[in-house]
């Protein structure tokens, strides 16, 4: 689908906008008004907008988020309410827990931050979640170098601001986010 160009309507009333205007907000202002005074300009700037909305909505990418959305949809209502007493996962071993996910991976493992099953992922979906986890991974080994640190030197029942001076922690803070 092609989007349709500026309506000639729309373009006259930019230049009207522009008139008298010394900056751009000055003519969006007016813009605004005219566009809410006159439902004819107003139907003319908007359709480009609905075209690229109607397609994006239709889009191999929506079609993918209502499979997927189904799908959790038949999972959720397949699922059985547990009575006082019983346990939601029985008694077993990780080994034989992985196993089992592994058979359905593609529906069972969602994406960190996208929620896409990984069965419905593109490349581009991975290439975002990978980028997004290194980043992650980097903080989280930051984090846990800083507060090591400090756990060393911490006797039981005190807290850090009893036990450090400020000016300690924001250099062993500094030290480890430089290196």
């Amino acid at each position: 689908m092609t989007y349709q160009s500026r309506n000639p309507i729309v373009l006259e009333a930019i230049e009207k906008a522009w008139e008298n205007s010394k900056t751009q907000k000055q003519a969006a202002e007016k813009y605004l008004n005219m566009l809410r005074n006159d439902k004819d300009l107003r139907d003319a700037a908007t359709a480009r907008y609905l075209q690229r909305i109607a397609s994006e909505d239709v889009s191999a990418r929506s079609r993918t988020n209502r499979i997927s959305f189904k799908r959790q949809a038949e999972k959720i209502s397949k699922q059985v309410l547990l009575k006082k007493g019983e346990h939601s996962t029985p008694n077993v071993s990780l080994k034989n827990t992985a196993v089992n996910y592994a058979k359905n991976i593609f529906d069972y493992f969602a994406l960190p931050d996208l929620g896409i099953a990984l069965g419905d992922a593109t490349k581009a979906d991975l290439e975002h979640v990978v980028k997004r986890e290194h980043g992650k991974m980097n903080t989280h080994k930051r984090n846990h170098k800083f507060l090591s640190a400090i756990l060393e030197k911490m006797p039981e029942g005190k807290i850090v601001r009893d036990v450090w001076k400020i000016e300690d922690v924001e250099a062993i803070h500094t030290d480890v986010m430089v290196s």
